[in-house]
């Protein structure tokens, strides 16, 4: 597990699904000891403004909670699909990693390779993180559906690393 996961928490009656809207909250790994499985979110950063982070002053409130509307798009969905698969816990880096805290990062961004490598699967998007997540939306794909929502698709090579095809930015991040 990786220092920090967003904790995106459990349904209270197995025959709801946790609400859409509940919030979130980031919590340290190392006292959980059920359920160790999480997914990471790689997305691209956009303008600061426009980005959910967690810094030393926001630590204590990102630990209380997190408002599911306050996240941006790509981070809504990744939340929704990681919930939608059954996984309770979730890495991104701008919340999971002190983004003012020079020690921090240090000592986190060479755990990066084993933090994306230890994940059950990782949803990465193209965009910005204030973008939503592109699903692929055919039926071979199709993962997981519900009346009530939309289907989770999911596709495990993607093309262009393979293709020829114009390169992913993706294909430019350092991890």
């Amino acid at each position: 597990m990786p220092t920090r996961v967003v904790d995106l928490g459990t349904a209270t009656d197995e025959s709801r699904p946790l609400a859409h809207t509940a919030p979130i909250r980031l919590v340290e790994s190392i006292p959980i000891s059920v359920g160790r499985r999480y997914a990471c979110l790689s997305h691209r950063w956009g303008p600061a403004q426009h980005m959910n982070i967690t810094t030393e002053a926001t630590y204590a409130s990102n630990c209380s909670g997190i408002a599911f509307a306050d996240l941006g798009l790509a981070y809504k969905d990744a939340v929704l699909i990681a919930r939608r698969l059954g996984i309770r816990y979730l890495w991104i880096d701008s919340l999971c990693v002190l983004q003012d805290s020079r020690a921090d990062w240090d000592a986190e961004s060479k755990l990066m390779a084993r933090v994306y490598s230890g994940g059950v699967l990782t949803i990465a998007l193209n965009g910005e993180a204030r973008s939503s997540v592109t699903r692929i939306e055919s039926p071979s794909h199709r993962l997981y559906s519900a009346s009530s929502s939309p289907p989770v698709y999911a596709q495990v090579q993607l093309p262009h690393l393979w293709s020829g095809e114009e390169k992913s930015r993706l294909l430019s991040r350092g991890w």
